[in-house]
């Protein structure tokens, strides 16, 4: 039985050693996402806003065509300018 544990405490021990990775030595989400962002062309970099912007406005028309169901196709249309604009719209 003493045996069993000490060779438990030691694989135990061994696989604690082998996770232990220092957060340090690992780069973090936003440091590798500004690599990929300067590796980028600026016609790329034109294309991910653009995308971005496009699933924005989509995300914002869903959202007002939920919140008033009643209104027409214009008035959900003319409410997601409005937001996407700011207020300015």
């Amino acid at each position: 039985m003493i045996t069993e544990l000490v060779r438990f405490a030691a694989s135990a021990s061994l696989a604690h050693d082998l996770c232990m990775v220092e957060i340090s030595d690992m780069p973090t989400v936003e440091e590798r996402e500004l690599a990929r962002l300067r590796a980028m062309t600026a016609e790329e970099k034109l294309r991910v806003s653009d995308r971005l912007w496009r699933e924005a406005r989509a995300l914002a028309r869903a959202a007002v065509a939920q919140r008033h169901p009643a209104w027409s196709s214009e008035q959900v249309t003319a409410e997601t300018r409005r937001l996407m604009s700011g207020g300015r719209a």
